[in-house]
């Protein structure tokens, strides 16, 4: 039931993912690329120069790797960072809607 519910994202370098403070309403899960946590988003007029930047990193996510798993455990979780690609970047994606629907699904 899961894998039905699962949704499919690319970015490319210099791409903001998530702005920190917004809601995060997603399970994220880093299938191909690397993208980067930074305290602050840079002020970039050109996304390639993006790959340059690496003042305010807290945090690298790689293939393997995920993040907002707290999303289905609170209401108003919000991204604590901002994510931006530093490459091409494959993520697969669970919204907090979908886990709660299979979850109910499964009770009944």
């Amino acid at each position: 039931m899961f894998v039905q519910r699962l949704s499919f994202d690319v970015y490319k370098p210099g791409d903001v993912v998530a702005k920190a403070g917004t809601p995060c309403n997603k399970f994220i899960m880093f299938i191909d690329g690397e993208v980067d946590a930074l305290s602050k988003l840079p002020n970039i007029r050109d996304s390639a120069a993006s790959s340059t930047i690496r003042d305010g990193v807290i945090k690298q996510f790689r293939p393997g790797m995920c993040l907002g798993e707290e999303c289905f455990e609170t209401d108003n979780y919000k991204f604590p960072f901002n994510l931006m690609c530093t490459q091409r970047c494959m993520t697969l994606n669970l919204k907090r809607k979908d886990f709660a629907e299979v979850l109910l699904f499964q009770k009944q």
